[in-house]
């Protein structure tokens, strides 16, 4: 969308597809609430450079009111494949894991500015490609991680509260 986006519900899955740009909700302005039932899911097993996106959410410089993802969050192979990006997000409400992939930055969560909370059911897993498998943002007033942190979760100002559940593993700067 070229404005903005009111709420926003998928009552299963969002998958990327083997092109750019797929199984995305993308929006140049805000984006109310979006809910997704099940998993957002990257495309894997495809390897070219010239692609990119791959189900994502991508409210560019907007706000993203809130984010509730009933399952995981899951990178794959291209660059920003299970990817969730915004200028500021409300909460972020993932009910499973957060998994990277081979794609940079796959299987996360990047906020250009501040988020009001991130819970996380499951676990952080980092992948193999860079900064994939987790979160990356500028303030954080609270951050639940409900099983291990096995990938990268980078704060910005401030993170006020953090816990997790788990095992906490490299890599961790707040």
């Amino acid at each position: 969308s070229n404005g903005a986006i009111g709420s926003v519900t998928v009552r299963g899955s969002v998958i990327g597809g083997s092109n750019s740009t797929t199984g995305g909700i993308e929006s140049e302005g805000d984006i109310g609430s979006l809910r997704i039932g099940h998993d957002l899911v990257g495309v894997s097993g495809i390897e070219d450079i010239r692609l990119a996106f791959s189900g994502f959410v991508d409210c560019n410089f907007g706000k993203l009111a809130s984010v509730k993802i009933g399952g995981s969050v899951i990178g794959g192979s291209l660059e920003y494949s299970g990817y969730i990006t915004a200028g500021k997000i409300g909460a972020v409400q993932i009910g499973h894991d957060l998994i990277g992939g081979a794609g940079y930055q796959s299987g996360s969560v990047v906020n250009n500015g501040s988020t009001d909370r991130i819970r996380i059911g499951g676990s952080i897993v980092g992948g193999t490609g860079d900064s994939s498998g987790g979160v990356d943002s500028g303030r954080n007033r609270l951050f639940y991680v409900g099983g291990n942190i096995e990938g990268a979760v980078v704060g910005g100002e401030s993170t006020a509260n953090m816990h997790v559940g788990g095992n906490l593993e490299p890599s961790l700067e707040i």
